[in-house]
This record gives structure tokens, sequence and C-alpha cells, in this order.
């Protein structure tokens, strides 16, 4: 990994760490207006050694294309029929990457996409989002 890497790699996780938390509040605001309840939204941002070991691992020549799970935002419902409710939501409020998005089903009900950062304010346009919907099963 070159230092220009390196480089890219700190400004850009840079970047996510402060568009993390304002997804976050964008989502409990968006979801509380809708009456929606849940159990939780909490994001994460992707340290610097990971994202470095998954570069190498993946061999990926373009990380700035080929990397979407810089930032990852979670919400967890109280009932299954929530999941699909929020989903809409995600893909009415961002711009979703279908290409880099998926459905999954085990034990409990999860929805992932992959969603185009549209909160240009904050950084860059390339940057995305890892949205997870899951609802807990007891």
């Amino acid at each position: 990994m070159t230092g220009n890497d390196r480089s890219w790699i700190e400004e850009t996780l840079s970047q996510h760490r402060r568009l993390t938390p304002a997804v976050v509040g964008l989502l409990q605001s968006i979801l509380d207006r809708s009456s929606i309840q849940y159990l939780s939204v909490s994001g994460r941002t992707k340290e610097t050694t990971s994202t470095e070991e998954k570069i190498r691992r993946k061999k990926y020549t373009q990380p700035e294309q080929q990397l979407t799970d810089l930032s990852g935002i979670r919400v967890i419902t109280f009932l299954e029929t929530q999941v699909k409710e929020i989903s809409s939501i995600i893909r009415a409020t961002f711009d979703v990457d279908d290409k880099n998005s998926f459905d999954r089903a085990y034990s409990a009900t999860i929805e992932w996409a992959i969603a185009r950062r549209t909160l240009s304010a904050l950084s860059g346009p390339t940057e995305r989002v890892f949205l997870n919907t899951k609802h807990l099963v007891n």
C-alpha cells in the first residue's frame, strides 16, 4: 500500500467520521416524524487498519470505487413488518446503489442497502453509506 493510498484512506475515513453521526441523526429524525417505532439507530465508521486489510484481502485496485462499507448505519426494529417500512423510507431518502445492495433473511429479517451519499455538504460526492435495517427475533 502506497503513501497515497494511506492518505486517501485517512482523508476519506475522516469525512466518514463526520458523516456517520449526521446520517444516524437524519434517520432518527425521519423515523420519528414517520411515527415508526424502532429499537435503535446506530452507526460506525471503519477503522484504518481494517480498511487497509480489506483492500489487501480483496485485492482492490480501485478502492475509491470498490469499498462500499466505510460507514455503516444500523436500524433495529421491534417488528419484522417495520423492516420493509424503514427500507422504503431509506430508498425514498437516499440514492440507493442497488448493484451493491441486497436483502438477506436468516433467523431475523435484514435488509442491506448501499446508499450513495446525498449529504454532499459534509464531504465529497463519491462515498457510500452502508445501511442495515434489522428485526431482532426473540
